[in-house]
C-alpha cells in the first residue's frame, strides 16, 4: 500500500471538512510527519509491526502537526475543538450527573448509531478524533455523523424538557 496517497486524502479532508485556511499544504504535512517518522524509526520500529499501526501512527502525526500548525488561527477553532473535546472537559464539575442524563435518558432514545457513538463518547472519555481513529473511520465522516448525532440528541433533551411532567 502506498501511504503517502491516504495520508495526503486524510489530511486534505480534515482541511476542507473544517474550513481551516493552511499555511501549508496537505502534502506539507503529510511530508513533515513522514520525515519525523523515518527520524524517530530506530525507537519506533519495536513498536510498529503492521501496516495499519504505522498507518494509524502517521494519522495521528499528521492530526498533531495541525493541531500545532494551527492552534492560534482563529480558523481552526473547529478543528481544533473537535480533535481536543473530551466529555470529561466539557462537563468538569458535573460530569456524573451529565453522564447519567447522557446514557439513561437522552441516549437510549437516539438511533443505535447515534446511541453507541455517544456512549463510547461518554463512558470512555475519547476525544472525537481517537473515536474516528477507534473505528476507523475519517474524521472528516464521524464529524458529520457527530453533529447529526448531538442534533438528534438535543431534539430528545427538549422534548423531554418540554413534556408535562407525570405524577
Amino acid at each position: 500500500m502506498e501511504i503517502f496517497p491516504v495520508l495526503r486524502a486524510y489530511v486534505a479532508s480534515l482541511l476542507s471538512t473544517f474550513r481551516v485556511d493552511p499555511a501549508s499544504s496537505a502534502e506539507d504535512v503529510v511530508h513533515e510527519s513522514l520525515v519525523t517518522f523515518l527520524d524517530r524509526w530506530p525507537e519506533l520500529k519495536g513498536k510498529i509491526d503492521t501496516g495499519q499501526t504505522a498507518l494509524r501512527y502517521l494519522k495521528t502525526s499528521c492530526r498533531n502537526q495541525l493541531i500545532d500548525q494551527y492552534r492560534h488561527h482563529r480558523s481552526a477553532t473547529p478543528l481544533l475543538d473537535f480533535l481536543t473535546l473530551r466529555f470529561q472537559a466539557a462537563y468538569e464539575t458535573e460530569t456524573e450527573s451529565h453522564k447519567s442524563l447522557f446514557l439513561k435518558e437522552i441516549i437510549s432514545s437516539l438511533p443505535l448509531e447515534c446511541g453507541q457513538l455517544l456512549t463510547d463518547y461518554v463512558t470512555a472519555d475519547l476525544t472525537l478524533a481517537e473515536i474516528a481513529e477507534k473505528k476507523d473511520i475519517a474524521p472528516a465522516a464521524l464529524y458529520a455523523r457527530w453533529y447529526r448525532c448531538i442534533e438528534r440528541a438535543r431534539e430528545v433533551f427538549l422534548q423531554r424538557k418540554v413534556s408535562p411532567k407525570r405524577l
